[in-house]
């Protein structure tokens, strides 16, 4: 049923898990910008709703440039999703970057007047850049107290190269933060035009605006990869967060079978709260 629907007619986005096609689950992946990194995911979602992979970004294709600032990259999905589903309420749910472009779609979906009933942040952090002060530097505290633990335990020149690389990510994330306004990437960072790198350049850029619809934020283990909890960075631009926590790493969430079952099963939750809720909806 989705399959036919979606072939031939759409080249961004994939058919991740058959079911109804009203009201599908969209999904957004991170920086691969590959639809079934989140295919394992998509199967474990045992609601009605299909699930539909949408890849934001590709490269030139008809002659047309690719997106490169997140908000490009939005629009292009919008266009496909309200494309394939003209009218809400929709679902989307997005992995780290991805995550990032399902709010900015939630953003302009929402300011069309547009119904979203469900918007699920899988680990996903916004730039540095934009975080609050007072949170990246006790952020930059803790990863300074990581290193020094771990470099106790190296070999000398084992440890100063650990040394030589954080303090050359320090010096980077520094100079992102002061130069918010008008950064630009090094020629290190500014390697090519492939998925990732877009992605990660667009990330520099994109600062959330404040979102007045409930947001679920499925978050590994507090501390985790980031060291720091993403609820503290999204209550700055959400009134209504919901957290989920899933034991696992971030790399893990969308790999590892264990994973994988304790993020599905958090995302069933949701949905199923959801759907337990529709009846008094409008009372």
């Amino acid at each position: 049923m989705l399959m036919t629907a979606l072939a031939g007619q759409w080249t961004n986005l994939v058919a991740l898990r058959d079911g109804a096609l009203d009201a599908p689950l969209f999904t957004f992946s991170g920086t691969r910008c590959e639809a079934d990194e989140l295919g394992l995911l998509a199967e474990r979602i045992r609601r009605r709703p299909a699930v539909v992979g949408v890849e934001f970004w590709k490269p030139a294709e008809a002659g047309l440039p690719p997106p490169r600032s997140l908000p490009d990259m939005a629009a292009s999905a919008l266009a496909s999703i309200t494309r394939l589903q003209p009218r809400g309420p929709y679902l989307l749910a997005g992995y780290s970057y991805g995550g990032l472009v399902a709010f900015e779609v939630a953003q302009r979906l929402q300011a069309s007047g547009a119904s979203v009933r469900f918007l699920g942040l899988i680990d996903a952090p916004y730039s540095g850049r934009y975080w609050p002060r007072s949170l990246w530097f006790k952020t930059e505290f803790g990863r300074l107290m990581v290193d020094l633990g771990n470099l106790f335990r190296l070999p000398a020149r084992e440890g100063l190269a650990l040394i030589r690389f954080r303090a050359r990510r320090l010096g980077l994330r520094f100079v992102r933060r002061l130069r918010r306004r008008s950064y630009e990437p090094t020629p290190r960072e500014n390697v090519g035009e492939t998925p990732r790198n877009r992605c990660e350049l667009a990330l520099f850029t994109y600062r959330p605006q404040p979102y007045s619809g409930p947001v679920v934020l499925f978050k590994s283990v507090p501390g985790g990869d980031w060291y720091c909890d993403l609820t503290l960075l999204w209550r700055v631009y959400v009134t209504h967060l919901e957290t989920r926590v899933v034991p696992s790493d971030h790399f893990a969430l969308l790999t590892a079978d264990g994973s994988i079952d304790a993020l599905a099963r958090e995302v069933n939750r949701s949905l199923d709260a959801l759907d337990a809720a529709r009846p008094s909806e409008g009372m």
